[in-house]
């Protein structure tokens, strides 16, 4: 028996498994409010990405495993493509 589709969760269901509170918390704010809201989650997005960008650490780490993963994403790249280019040929010949 083949299952259902599962029903895709709204921006609220998201926010609310996240947050329950904060999504009973806008849903009372008057216009202005929510304005005000906006305001300052952009303030603190942009203070969060700015320490992200300058973390130091953070950015030795994503070095260390760009280095480290190349030892499998070239040979795994390789072999895509070679994968793709058989492929292609049996559809070509009318075998795939």
């Amino acid at each position: 028996m083949a299952k259902a589709p599962r029903k895709a969760k709204t921006t609220y269901d998201k926010v609310n498994e996240l947050d329950p509170n904060f999504t009973s918390e806008v849903y009372s704010l008057r216009d202005d409010q929510l304005n005000e809201k906006l305001a300052s989650m952009a303030k603190h997005r942009a203070e969060i990405e700015e320490a992200k960008s300058e973390d130091v650490e953070l950015k030795s780490l994503r070095e260390s495993l760009k280095v480290a993963g190349e030892t499998y994403s070239e040979p795994l790249k390789g072999i895509k493509l070679k994968t793709k280019l058989i492929v292609e040929i049996l559809k070509d010949r009318g075998k795939a």
